[in-house]
């Protein structure tokens, strides 16, 4: 007959036929087996749980030496992108490499959300059509722009704290400019 389970001569338990598991547990409730294209560990009572004991790491990864997931004891789990990390967990939260793209809403609880470049810019996109704007820091002045109409400048403060340039439209056909030599009254 056929060879269903053997111990070779390098010690290794060998099953030689596809879709036949191994088979663990008094229930037999953990089982690994090969289909002949995929192989999978099947869990079917409780959790499944996954250790090294030896403080080393665990590394999960999609092909031979490129990194998937890796789990540091008492410290990061790093996901990967065809090797790259990308997403990192930190003692103080995670860290992200690369651009981040939802969809829904974002809540953030904190007290500052720093950007950081050399034009730091905070873009709102609707998609009703209407004029989308960015914020952003440029060459020491803080500016809001128009996006969908050439970038315009809609507000500048310099770095001397100093408007330098504000648009306000009251009506499509009105348009008030305020340049640098225009003074604003304040009664009180």
């Amino acid at each position: 007959g056929n060879v269903v389970f053997e111990l070779d001569d390098t010690e290794h338990v060998r099953i030689p036929q596809d879709d036949k598991a191994l088979k663990i547990g008094a229930s037999q409730d953990l089982f690994l087996v090969h289909d002949g294209n995929n192989s999978v560990i099947r869990n079917t009572t409780g959790d499944l749980y996954i250790q090294d004991n030896s403080a080393g790491s665990i590394f999960i990864q999609p092909v031979n030496n490129e990194g998937g997931i890796t789990l540091v004891p008492n410290g990061t789990v790093q996901l990967a992108f065809d090797g790259n990390t990308k997403l990192a967990t930190t003692s103080s939260g995670v860290e992200v490499t690369g651009n981040i793209t939802m969809s829904g809403e974002a809540t953030i609880n904190g007290e500052q959300i720093t950007l950081q470049g050399t034009q730091p810019r905070l873009r709102f996109i609707d998609t009703n059509h209407n004029s989308d704007f960015r914020i952003m820091v440029d060459e020491g002045k803080f500016k809001i722009q128009d996006t969908t109409n050439s970038d315009a400048e809609r507000f500048n403060i310099n770095s001397s704290g100093m408007i330098t340039s504000l648009t306000l439209v009251s009506d499509p056909v009105s348009v008030i400019k305020i340049s640098p030599s225009f003074k604003f009254l304040v009664a009180t």
